[in-house]
């Protein structure tokens, strides 16, 4: 069995379900995070006895144990973290940083090593008016605004709305922004019609979100 000794590709992780956290002013939340991360094998001999358990693990069944160990990790430091508020929540780089220092020492005893790590978005209930930003999100709105501004205007009647997370200018029926990626439309849950993220009821048959 072979361990490639350096960092592995760039993967995605997410929270398989909200973690439930105690945030200042508003009481227990559910929150789902999801970003990037790569990682490198710093003691083969631990990392053998996990993933060798069960036979010979194919490429990606390791990197969705990967996924499934970096997610769970930080859903357990993020829950314990104390005196949470939606400004922090907010600086994703802080956060990051933070929680990524409460992740290394246990991932390292599993023979782990967190190269790099990055939290991408944070989601939650609506009425918490999160907009997460880190340096890496904020240019990538530069970058798309940019993009957006030099496009030549084909349908000058064409609705914008602006996007709930970055406050790029969107097309009002736009599924996601093009700048972050946040959801901006869902389907109502009896009929199916496409409806704005913050509706509360249905246009066409009246049903409560």
């Amino acid at each position: 069995v072979f361990l490639r000794a350096g960092p592995s590709r760039r993967m995605r992780w997410g929270t398989a379900t909200a973690a439930q956290v105690e945030l200042t002013g508003h009481g227990p939340v559910a929150i789902r995070a999801y970003g990037r991360f790569t990682t490198r094998f710093c003691e083969p001999r631990a990392v053998s006895q996990r993933f060798l358990r069960q036979g010979i693990p194919t490429d990606e069944e390791v990197e969705q144990r990967l996924r499934r160990i970096v997610a769970g990790r930080f859903t357990q430091v993020f829950a314990d973290l104390p005196d949470l508020s939606v400004a922090r929540l907010n600086d994703l780089d802080a956060l990051c940083t933070e929680i990524r220092g409460q992740m290394d020492g246990p991932l390292r005893a599993s023979g782990l090593q967190l190269a790099r790590f990055e939290i991408e978005n944070l989601t939650g209930p609506l009425e918490l008016g999160l907009h997460p930003k880190s340096k890496r999100t904020q240019n990538l709105t530069k970058v798309a605004r940019r993009f957006v501004s030099t496009q030549p205007d084909e349908s000058p009647t064409e609705e914008f709305v602006s996007c709930s997370q970055c406050d790029l200018r969107i097309p009002a029926g736009a599924r996601f922004c093009s700048g972050c990626g946040t959801p901006s439309r869902r389907d109502c849950t009896q009929c199916g019609v496409s409806l704005p993220l913050v509706a509360r009821f249905c246009s066409r048959c009246g049903t409560q979100q």
